[in-house]
């Protein structure tokens, strides 16, 4: 917006999971503190779900990143919590595995190594922390989120997404609310 015109930012009519993850290759804090590499997307999994992203901190805490279609209902922990069961017993062949399968142009370790400074350890996929990124949560399924978090000593997340227009610029909000 500029000086000369008055006319305020205006909530983004749809939002598209893809506008998202670019947000996030672009700005790999874009979901709090911690900087993410993106590892995978759209990863089918052997118990036939789709693991939206798939991404690896500095501590080698693999996150797994839901992106429910609008407003996150009782179906968005149906699907996150048996998703993050499925990733912790990814072990290090497995995170390689799904990363060669998402980019080919760098090796794990050189991206690593690039985000972080040092190598990528072994004892990759210790941890896992689960989030939900939504525009917007049933108070139902954010109460939930909200109980597994504490019970998970914060492994457990939500984050709002949301998007604003003015003309042709848009400015991205994320907030982490569990």
């Amino acid at each position: 917006m500029t000086d000369d015109d008055e006319s305020p930012l205006r909530p983004k009519e749809t939002h598209s999971d893809e506008s998202f993850i670019e947000y996030l290759l672009a700005e790999p804090t874009f979901l709090g503190d911690e900087q993410l590499l993106i590892i995978g997307r759209g990863i089918l999994t052997d118990i036939g779900d789709i693991v939206d992203v798939l991404a690896i901190d500095s501590s080698e805490t693999v996150h797994v990143i839901f992106l429910p279609h609008g407003k996150a209902g009782p179906a968005a922990l149906d699907r996150l919590i048996p998703q993050g069961a499925w990733v912790s017993e990814l072990d290090e062949r497995g995170v390689r595995s799904i990363f060669a399968g998402y980019r080919n142009d760098f090796t794990l370790d050189e991206l690593f190594g690039s985000m972080f400074g040092c190598a990528l350890p072994k004892d990759v996929n210790h941890r896992q922390i689960l989030t939900v990124v939504a525009p917007s949560f049933d108070a139902e399924v954010f109460e939930a989120l909200e109980d597994l978090a504490d019970r998970s000593d914060g492994l457990v997340r939500a984050v709002s997404f949301r998007e604003f227009e003015d003309g042709e610029d848009v400015l991205v909000q994320t907030k982490r609310v569990v």
